[in-house]
């Protein structure tokens, strides 16, 4: 049993209906949030959600990406997420949500919609083959993971393995968003740092720039350029090592 929510911002009814198509040539049933393309409070999303994991669904996938996921946090019930066996995947502004979750049981960096991994994503769901999943970490979507900054959700990084993406953001704003994690003392504590996908930069040939950053700050440098924004990207378990 799969079942589909947005915790962010409203999801089309076209994002939806184009996920639909897919799931049906699959042996699985699919429950669909009655909210996910309507406005609605941080509390009703997050009922939504718990609700979900009372019903020991197998999988739980976040359509939704944009600006609110966080107002979730405070009425998700992480101990029903640490109970249940659903596993939770979402990306981009639902990484504050994944990364809250984390602390409890691991879930996954992914976005179902519109993804044309349909192979990967069918073994995936029944259980067949988990290459779909290319990497664990904590981490995800630079600008949505430093909205935990100063919480009590903030995910533990002594000696763990942080990605970072993005799809929007200038080298200005990337600047500004390592110098932040750099004042919380992440890099610090850090074993490695992930490069995924920074969709604005590699599409300006901004790559280079993006490394000599990271390596201003002393860090243990991987790349994963199959994960992020695009079409075709690949999943990372979100969890500590």
């Amino acid at each position: 049993r799969i079942g589909l929510l947005g915790l962010s911002n409203p999801c089309s009814k076209e994002r939806v209906q184009k996920t639909l198509p897919f799931l049906k040539t699959l042996p699985v049933e699919v429950v669909i949030s009655d909210r996910i393309s309507h406005h609605s409070s941080g509390k009703q999303r997050a009922e939504i959600f718990n609700q979900m994991m009372k019903e020991n669904l197998d999988y739980v996938f976040d359509l939704s990406g944009g600006d609110v996921a966080n107002e979730v946090l405070p009425y998700i019930d992480y101990e029903l997420y640490a109970q249940s066996k659903t596993i939770f995947h979402g990306y981009s502004d639902v990484t504050c949500v994944l990364n809250a979750l984390a602390s409890y049981r691991p879930c996954v960096l992914f976005q179902l919609a519109g993804n044309t991994n349909t192979d990967l994503i069918r073994q995936y769901i029944l259980e067949e083959d988990h290459s779909l999943i290319c990497s664990h970490a904590l981490g995800g979507n630079i600008r949505c993971l430093l909205k935990l900054a100063g919480t009590k959700y903030w995910p533990q990084l002594d000696g763990q393995v942080l990605l970072l993406e993005s799809y929007s953001g200038s080298m200005e704003k990337i600047r500004a968003y390592f110098a932040q994690l750099d004042q919380l003392q992440v890099f610090e504590k850090v074993q490695t740092l992930i490069l995924a996908q920074f969709t604005e930069l590699d599409q300006n040939e901004r790559r280079m720039e993006l490394l000599e950053l990271a390596q201003s700050y002393g860090l243990l440098i991987d790349q994963l350029p199959q994960v992020g924004h695009s079409s075709n990207a690949l999943a990372v378990k979100i969890c500590r090592k």
